[in-house]
């Protein structure tokens, strides 16, 4: 008996401690949200991917994230909650290419490119947007033209 109730504490004490982490005040039901970036047609792995909101006051919910080897991205609001609050949002893209890093501290620095159009690097220039209603899960295929090397 007395193992039993140390294994109903112990289990009391670590329970609101295990996926219970709250909520940012304020923050809006989120809809899940599953995006595919392909360019020219082909997915586009490892691409830096933001999402912008439009109305002002759903700016603060910061969503964005990390394409996969199959250019799919599931979309996390602050890095941690998954989906996005409902509102029309632009989309950038960044994938940066590195040639000749800087290993040592006495070596140049590396050549900086950029593998996505520049156009798709802010949300001033980009013209990708989503559209994210209340229901979902939600799905986008979004592509950002064919393939470059533009040195930054």
């Amino acid at each position: 008996m007395k193992k039993f109730f140390c294994a109903v504490v112990a289990l009391c004490l670590v329970a609101p401690l295990v996926g219970c982490e709250k909520k940012p005040d304020g923050l809006p039901k989120l809809t899940p949200v599953t995006v595919t970036i392909k360019q020219d047609g082909k997915p586009l792995a490892d691409a830096n991917v933001s999402f912008f909101a439009q109305t002002e006051a759903n700016k603060k919910w910061v969503a964005g994230g990390t394409t996969d080897a199959q250019g799919v991205i599931e979309v996390m609001t602050m890095g941690k909650y998954k989906g996005m609050v409902a509102d029309t949002f632009k989309v950038t893209v960044m994938k940066t290419l590195i040639e000749n890093p800087q290993l040592k501290e006495d070596d140049p620095p590396g050549d900086f490119y950029s593998l996505v159009d520049k156009k798709y690097m802010t949300e001033a220039t980009t013209d990708l947007t989503i559209e994210v209603s209340g229901s979902g899960p939600l799905t986008f295929d979004l592509d950002v033209g064919p393939e470059v090397k533009e040195k930054q």
